[in-house]
């Protein structure tokens, strides 16, 4: 059934735009042994994404979350934001930066890549996009999924590399390179990226 003659059922959207901004797992307790080396270098990394956000927002792009459920199968996103702002988890300032707006969208994800067991397709579908920006964590594993299934899926790619992190700095420019080289992603810094240019085109 085509969007014209189903405009309401499953996924009617406000917004319509050729290009996102996916933000991936940037809402993340980092409560695990040796998390302090994501969390020194996500830091700075969350602080582009939040300006990349509020950009996003001002040029009415939308912006999705693609979050892992950590395991907690009965949790809604929101419980997750709770659980990941809480004062003793190593990722509570990220997770408080970066919290979601009401105008967000977001899918919860079972494993690596935001596309896989979610409805990330059908959201993007229904948007509109063919561009993605994609920001988050980490770069080496949940970026590099995503935008390997963003790829096979012909999305245009924008990975702004100060705007990703890993806890490993070599792994993570690896990681960016491999997107560079074989996923034809572009990687400028996250300054440099033109929302209303990208929804122009």
């Amino acid at each position: 059934m085509s969007k014209r003659r189903n405009p309401d059922l499953h996924g009617a959207v406000s917004h319509r735009s050729p290009v996102v901004l996916l933000l991936v797992d940037v809402i993340n307790a980092m409560a695990y042994p040796g998390s302090e080396r994501l969390v020194r270098h996500a830091m700075p990394a969350a602080q582009e994404i939040a300006r990349l956000r509020a950009r996003a927002h001002a040029a009415r792009v939308p912006v999705v979350y693609a979050n892992d459920n950590f395991g907690r199968w009965r949790s809604d996103f929101s419980a997750t934001v709770r659980h990941a702002q809480d004062t003793r988890s190593p990722g509570h300032e990220i997770a408080t930066l970066l919290q979601p707006d009401e105008q967000d969208y977001f899918v919860l994800k079972p494993k690596h890549s935001a596309f896989f067991g979610t409805s990330l397709d059908l959201l993007i579908t229904y948007l509109g996009a063919r561009r993605i920006v994609l920001a988050g964590f980490a770069g080496d594993i949940c970026i590099r999924f995503t935008a390997q299934d963003a790829f096979l899926r012909d999305h245009e790619l924008i990975v702004p590399r100060d705007a990703v992190a890993s806890e490993d700095v070599r792994s993570n420019s690896a990681a960016l390179a491999f997107m560079r080289e074989r996923l034809k992603a572009r990687t400028p810094p996250a300054a440099r990226v033109s929302f209303r240019a990208l929804a122009r085109h």
